[in-house]
C-alpha cells in the first residue's frame, strides 16, 4: 500500500532547495528603430528580457477625425535589463541599433528614474514627452497617486507640471499634478 507524502521542497540530497533566482541586472536604453517598435518588444520578451516601453495616449487630428491614439514617451527607445557582458542576443534582435553607451562604455539609467516613471505612466495622468530636460525647481509630490516622487517643477499657462527624467538620454516626460501637492526641495549648499 502507497502512502501519499505531502509536497515540500526537500531535494535528492535531502538539503532543502530553494528556488533559483536569476540576478538582477541593470536598465539599459537601447535605441530602436520606431517603426519596429512591436517587433522589439515581442522579441525581447519572448527571449525573457524585462523590458520598460512607456506609452501615453494623444489624441491625432486628421482633417475629417479626431482619433486616441498610444505613443511612446521616448520615441525610438526602449529601456531593457540585461547583462552587459552577454549584449550581443539583444544587439541581434532586428530593429535594435544599439545600446545607449559613452563610447565603448554602457551607460545604465538610474532604476529610480525608471520607477519614478513606471509610477507616472500607472497614475493614468495626461503625460507628454518633451524633447529636452527642463532647467527648473526640483520638488517632490507630498500628496495624491504620485506622491514620493522628485522631477523639475515647470508651470504651462495655468497647468502645474512635473518633470521626469532620464537623464543619460536627456530626455524628459512631463506629468500633469496639482499645485497643493508640491513641495520644494532644498538643494544642499
Amino acid at each position: 500500500m502507497a502512502v501519499a507524502c505531502p509536497k515540500n521542497d526537500i531535494g535528492l540530497s535531502g538539503m532543502i532547495e530553494t528556488p533559483r533566482t536569476e540576478p538582477i541586472y541593470p536598465w539599459f536604453a537601447l535605441q530602436i528603430r520606431q517603426r519596429d517598435l512591436y517587433r522589439c518588444e515581442t522579441s525581447l520578451t519572448s527571449k525573457s528580457y524585462e523590458i520598460f516601453s512607456p506609452k501615453t495616449m494623444e489624441v491625432h487630428r486628421w482633417a475629417d477625425r479626431k482619433k486616441r491614439v498610444e505613443v511612446p514617451l521616448f520615441p525610438g527607445y526602449i529601456f531593457c535589463r540585461l547583462n552587459p557582458e552577454n549584449r550581443l542576443p539583444v544587439l541581434q534582435v532586428p530593429g535594435v541599433l544599439g545600446i545607449v553607451s559613452s563610447g565603448k562604455t554602457l551607460l545604465e539609467v538610474d532604476t529610480a528614474e525608471i520607477e519614478a516613471i513606471r509610477i507616472a505612466v500607472a497614475s493614468k495622468a495626461h503625460m507628454e514627452s518633451i524633447p529636452r530636460l527642463v532647467i527648473g525647481n526640483k520638488v517632490r509630490l507630498k500628496t495624491g497617486p504620485l506622491a514620493g516622487l522628485e522631477g523639475i517643477l515647470e508651470r504651462i499657462q495655468n497647468q502645474t507640471r512635473l518633470i521626469l527624467s532620464v537623464a543619460m538620454l536627456n530626455r524628459s516626460v512631463s506629468v500633469e499634478v496639482q499645485y497643493d501637492d508640491i513641495v520644494i526641495q532644498r538643494n544642499p549648499a
